[in-house]
């Protein structure tokens, strides 16, 4: 059973991958094009690491699917020509790019956050020790 914080944390992420799987209906409708950023996306939502990080673990289970050499995922996709394929591919490999470079970007910013949670955590205890 996962814990309650990692529930909330993958509702969260499923809450947001909401939005982006309308993006990817759309890219799908619009003739396999978009100007959907997923980057731009994490920066409104501004998510932490470890709830991006169910996003593109998700992402990258729908990648192995579509590269899958398995009978049931080529049937699956098959209503795709093999340029459309290839394109959906490229999109998805862009919105797991996207993600990690809001991820690598965002690195120092949350390593500072956490640094002055625990600094205070510290000075909270000191204060109560020394009453």
């Amino acid at each position: 059973m996962a814990s309650p914080i990692l529930e909330a944390m993958t509702r969260k992420a499923n809450l947001a991958m909401g939005i982006i799987e309308y993006e990817i209906d759309k890219f799908q409708e619009e003739g396999y094009k978009s100007s959907f950023n997923m980057e731009k996306y994490l920066n409104q939502l501004d998510f932490k690491p470890k709830v991006v990080q169910i996003m593109i673990d998700d992402y990258n289970r729908m990648l192995k699917e579509l590269k899958s050499s398995d009978a049931d995922m080529i049937e699956a996709y098959s209503y795709m020509t093999s340029a459309e394929k290839k394109k959906f591919i490229a999109f998805i490999e862009k919105i797991i790019k996207d993600a990690n470079t809001y991820l690598d970007k965002n690195k120092k910013r949350w390593a500072s956050e956490s640094a002055k949670r625990k600094m205070n955590k510290t000075l909270r205890a000191l204060n109560k020790k020394y009453r």
